[in-house]
């Protein structure tokens, strides 16, 4: 098995990384990279988040960005979120595998044409994104307990 730091910071198609991960595609954006590889023992495609070098060279922003993966790690499993199965570090930066899930991006999703099915999605994604906050919030600060608000005009109308 090849060592953790020996990983080559970005990763081509084609390529075996640290003999498990076969990089299929990728795409990349402001924040990071994001790989697409068959793990080569579970027999399934994930997607590896990759932030950029400067994004976490700062220590504690390293540690935050970490923080963040494992508590999306320790989420479980839920019909509308991809699942993170774990953080990695290789390269010398940690590496988030996710859940492959195919049909394009959340930004597609969102300016692609409206049609019901559209709207229902888009319904589903404000939903999960009220209730994700909401635990957020009530996890983050246990000694205040909140109920849902129907003034928020997003909330109101999905979780009435």
């Amino acid at each position: 098995m090849a060592l953790e730091d020996d990983v080559p910071l970005n990763w081509q198609p084609g390529q075996i990384i640290a003999d498990l991960y076969q990089v299929e595609d990728m795409t990349s954006g402001g924040m990071g990279a994001v790989y697409f590889v068959k793990h080569l023992k579970w027999g399934i495609k994930l997607a590896v988040k990759t932030p950029l070098p400067q994004i976490v060279s700062n220590e504690s922003v390293m540690r935050r960005f970490i923080k963040e993966a494992e508590t999306w790690v320790n989420l479980g499993l839920h019909p509308n979120i991809a699942s993170c199965h774990y953080v990695r570090m290789m390269g010398g930066i940690p590496r988030i595998f996710i859940e492959y899930v195919d049909g394009g991006s959340l930004k597609d999703w969102i300016i692609g044409p409206v049609s019901y099915t559209h709207l229902r999605a888009h319904e589903t994604v404000l939903d999960l994104v009220c209730r994700l906050l909401l635990e957020k919030k009530k996890n983050s600060q246990p000694e205040y307990t909140r109920k849902p608000t129907t003034k928020s005009p997003i909330c109101k109308t999905i979780l009435v």
